[in-house]
């Protein structure tokens, strides 16, 4: 099985990934940094996380899309309306394929859900 490859920082992360991921990436990350300004970042199991609040996420690429996973579940409702916006999302993620665009209003909620509301 081939080794993960090491990254230095988020920036080396999001330069190792093909083209197409790297701008979601960057999109993606630029919005956590805005909406949660106090976010500190870091490379931990090879993927970019984004700590804050006592909760984490992170982003990562794949072959085919990018991810935004949560540590907390994502609720019903909203799997429905990341469903009917033509995304796919499942227990703790939100999967964006490469010729999506960064859905911004439901990336702010996903964010705001994870890092401002209690349990």
């Amino acid at each position: 099985m081939p080794s993960k490859p090491e990254y230095r920082d988020v920036d080396d992360y999001i330069g190792q990934q093909v083209p197409a991921a790297q701008s979601l990436l960057a999109r993606m990350r630029r919005t956590i940094h805005e909406q949660v300004p106090v976010a500190t970042e870091s490379i931990k199991w090879g993927q970019p996380f984004f700590t804050a609040n006592g909760q984490r996420a992170s982003i990562a690429a794949y072959k085919a899309h990018v991810s935004l996973l949560l540590s907390r579940d994502i609720p019903v409702e909203l799997v429905a309306r990341i469903s009917a916006a033509g995304y796919s999302s499942g227990q703790k993620r939100l999967n964006i394929r490469f010729d999506q665009e960064v859905p911004a209003e439901l990336l702010i909620k996903l964010l705001t859900m994870e890092f401002t509301e209690s349990d």
